[in-house]
């Protein structure tokens, strides 16, 4: 009984010197096989590297924008406004948060949406392919980059909508 057990732990020994073998044969396979997934993996990571790069910058000069919503808007705040509410989202980048300026919002929260009319239009029209952010300091003294609402917020008048809701 003892020797059939031997026997089998030796047939067992060989098959798993066997097996061995074969690994080591078809390891170089291995390797080169990893070798070219790294390198496609480079590649590809340069390349997506290369667009997210070349996204980062605006097509259109960020003054112009400035310059014209100044000239039409002047420093007018939202209490000079002849409409009874004006609802204008725009996205924070640093924070990934939306900021709706109106005239609840400043009521709610003057420290953050202290910005001025022109600053929120032009912020809400910040498209990121077309323009760059427009940075603003709000009333804490950070530092804000507005880009165009409709990354978040596509449909203005929905949040207007849970906003009453809420009031």
């Amino acid at each position: 009984m003892i020797d059939s057990d031997r026997d089998k732990l030796y047939k067992l020994d060989l098959l798993l010197i066997s097996q061995q073998l074969k690994f080591k044969k078809a390891r170089p396979c291995y390797q080169f096989w990893t070798f070219v997934g790294l390198l496609l993996g480079a590649v590809f990571g340069l390349i997506t590297f290369h667009s997210y790069k070349s996204c980062n910058f605006s097509i259109y000069n960020r003054a112009g924008l400035d310059g014209l919503s100044k000239k039409y808007m002047g420093y007018s705040t939202w209490d000079k406004l002849l409409i009874g509410n004006l609802f204008t989202p725009s996205y924070e980048w640093n924070s990934k948060s939306p900021r709706f300026y109106g005239e609840h919002f400043i009521r709610e929260d003057p420290g953050r949406f202290n910005a001025t009319l022109d600053q929120a239009l032009s912020a809400s029209a910040s498209s990121p392919v077309a323009f760059s952010p427009l940075t603003l300091y709000n009333g804490f003294g950070i530092r804000e980059e507005l880009v165009d609402g409709g990354i978040i917020c596509n449909n203005p008048s929905l949040y207007a909508y849970q906003t009453a809701a809420f009031l």
